[in-house]
């Protein structure tokens, strides 16, 4: 699914090559939708949290920014593996629990509130 078709479904603005979810002050919900990949260039940046839960995701793309203030929820996927320079920036939790993921990125494992097993 391109940006353009991603935007509108499911909202978000493009800004600058960059679909971004970030002018609400509240939660994002894009869980519980059988999402099997998310567009390239996506970056959340509201002042909630992010429910990418209940999906159907096997992978997040490369270039995929998590710049939230609450928690980011990417349970109950099919996650097989996460992008090496990912970085989760967001101030709350990050809860990737029953994926199929057997690693982290290095870095990563040292996050505070980081839930993967």
């Amino acid at each position: 699914m391109t940006q353009q078709e991603f935007q509108e479904k499911y909202g978000g603005e493009i800004i600058d090559g960059w679909l971004v979810f970030g002018k609400n002050k509240g939660d994002v919900y894009l869980h519980n939708n059988q999402l099997t990949s998310l567009p390239e260039n996506i970056k959340f940046e509201n002042e909630g949290s992010v429910y990418l839960s209940y999906n159907q995701l096997t992978s997040l793309p490369e270039n995929i920014k998590f710049e939230n203030e609450g928690s980011v929820n990417l349970h109950n996927n099919k996650l097989t593996s996460l992008p090496e320079n990912i970085k989760f920036e967001n101030k709350g939790y990050v809860d990737l629990y029953n994926n199929q993921l057997t690693k982290i990125p290095v870095g990563l494992e040292k996050r505070k509130n980081l839930y993967w097993r």
